[in-house]
């Protein structure tokens, strides 16, 4: 991101909005722990029909923080990505606070569609613009809990320009906005971020759990509030869910699951191997069993195999059939007696003569 501010007096911004200096790079961002707690980003998939607001709605949120949106349409997990970049280059900011109530960012679609490690393509360009219009007009009254902190108006302000050819964008941080930092905030693994962008409930779940250092069991009903899940069919929620927290513990290293008693447990401690178990890497016979099926499937056969498990294709957009396979051995981990079930067909399979 290229920075264009200039001032004689200068003051970091992260400083004014976090009180102390964050350890920012390329693998990490910040954000409220208000926002990733509620449902300001839906877990919806962008393409899904977004609801919009034009009275004062409240949205749901964790504990007793009151968020309402008052205009503009459903903000999702790909506008968060972008917000968070754009976050980030404005913590890195100096301006002049006796002269500035507003950080400017700067930035070419390009670079932008770079950082967020997509190809500079005209269908990404496209999204890109939509979800920066969706950024622009999305208001929200917002009252955090813990402490006389409030927040009326959008997540940033914008300008869209044309130079030499590129597109471009300038965009306004209200200062303002720190009364949402300055109640908590936490880092996130961008890159985690990035690796789960066709999972935006992992996605979702990611940013929730993030803020909690040591996360308490959550009923997966609260959750559904948050994460904007409430109009799915329940068995449909539940293994969207199962889902979604493999994903996040493949990709993370946090232990997820769903107990039995719906409640969501989630370990942030990394596991140690008995000795044993270190020493003996090789994939196991039923891991290399289902490989080798899943290789064998073409598109279709993983479309019909994922619609078995009652898995809606239409909500998640997938570039490549190792999306797909990735996504039917997830849900199969997801659910123990399917799996045992399709292993025991491939076992007998294999030994047929």
């Amino acid at each position: 991101m290229k920075e264009v501010i200039e001032s004689t007096s200068e003051v970091p911004v992260a400083l004014e909005w976090l009180n102390r200096e964050p350890r920012l790079s390329n693998s990490s961002v910040v954000i409220p722990n208000c926002l990733a707690r509620s449902k300001v980003f839906s877990s919806q998939p962008s393409h899904v029909a977004r609801t919009i607001y034009t009275t004062d709605t409240e949205l749901a949120a964790w504990g007793g923080d009151k968020i309402y949106q008052v205009g503009g349409e459903q903000l999702t997990q790909t506008e968060e990505t972008i917000w968070l970049v754009i976050v980030r280059a404005a913590l890195s900011s100096k301006i002049d606070l006796a002269t500035q109530n507003k950080v400017l960012v700067e930035f070419r679609e390009t670079d932008m569609l770079h950082t967020l490690d997509q190809a500079v393509t005209s269908q990404y360009r496209a999204s890109l613009r939509s979800s920066i219009r969706y950024l622009g007009r999305a208001r929200f009254k917002i009252e955090v809990a813990s402490g006389d902190h409030f927040y009326e108006g959008n997540l940033l302000d914008l300008e869209r320009r044309t130079k030499r050819g590129e597109t471009g964008y300038k965009v306004w941080l209200d200062m303002r906005l720190s009364a949402l930092f300055l109640t908590g905030w936490s880092y996130l693994n961008f890159e985690h971020r990035l690796k789960l962008r066709n999972s935006p409930l992992a996605q979702w779940l990611l940013s929730h759990y993030s803020t909690h250092k040591v996360p308490v069991a959550i009923n997966n009903e609260v959750i559904r509030k948050l994460a904007d899940r409430t109009k799915m069919r329940e068995d449909k929620w539940l293994a969207a869910l199962r889902v979604g927290l493999n994903e996040l513990s493949e990709t993370t290293g946090w232990t997820c699951e769903l107990d039995a008693e719906g409640k969501i447990r989630v370990s942030k401690k990394k596991v140690s191997l008995p000795a044993s178990e270190v020493e003996n890497t090789e994939k196991s016979m039923d891991e290399r069993l289902l490989e080798a099926w899943l290789l064998t499937l073409s598109i279709k056969q993983l479309e019909k195999e994922l619609s078995k498990l009652g898995f809606e294709l239409h909500q998640v957009h997938f570039a490549t059939p190792l999306e797909l396979q990735n996504t039917l051995r997830r849900l199969l981990l997801a659910k123990p007696e399917l799996l045992e079930r399709r292993l025991v067909a491939l076992r007998k399979k294999t030994k047929a003569p």
